[in-house]
């Protein structure tokens, strides 16, 4: 018995799949958004490089917050990255009020107190990332241990008031 001649190609061959197009109002890959953003800084690059150098240095503990951090919505990391740049930001304003050069930039770098300083605003982003949670959670065990109590008392004045029928399912009157 002879085989019937297909049309169609054999399992994993033929012609290459293409992947499915976005429509045409769906928003743009996240991909492209840092080819734009490294396109804008790699133009840019030549006139703030001074900048780059100090924001890089200082931001250091935020990067590895970024590397360490693994929840999806990486609110260590803002926290951290929140207080490393406020400790970095001191240190551009002064760079830009010299003049933007890299001398200046590598002079700030090498400072051993701004370094302490930009670190240590990180150290207290750690600090308060890992302190805050449990300090909020011992305050909502508070409330709701209070809460509970203030159910219980309302509950024995009730027992107290309509007796010990109301706590069961069955009805006053009797089962019905």
């Amino acid at each position: 018995m002879a085989k019937k001649a297909s049309s169609a190609p054999p399992p994993g061959r033929g012609a290459p799949r293409q992947a499915p197009r976005p429509a045409p109002g769906a928003p743009r890959r996240f991909s492209s958004q840092i080819l734009w953003f490294t396109v804008i800084v790699a133009l840019l690059l030549p006139w703030i490089l001074p900048s780059m150098i100090v924001v890089l240095v200082g931001m250091v503990p935020s990067i590895v917050a970024l590397v360490v951090d693994r929840s999806p919505r990486k609110y260590g990391t803002l926290t951290i990255a929140a207080l490393n740049f406020a400790g970095v930001l001191p240190y551009l304003v002064k760079l830009w009020a010299k003049s933007q050069n890299l001398e200046n930039a590598l002079n700030i770098v090498v400072d051993v107190f701004a370094l302490m300083v930009m670190y240590g605003a990180a150290g207290f982003g750690w600090m308060i990332f890992l302190t805050i949670p449990t300090f909020v959670a011992s305050i909502f065990m508070v409330i709701s241990q209070r809460r509970i109590a203030v159910l219980r008392e309302n509950q024995r004045k009730i027992l107290e008031e309509w007796g010990e029928s109301v706590a069961r399912s069955e009805s006053p009157a009797g089962k019905s």
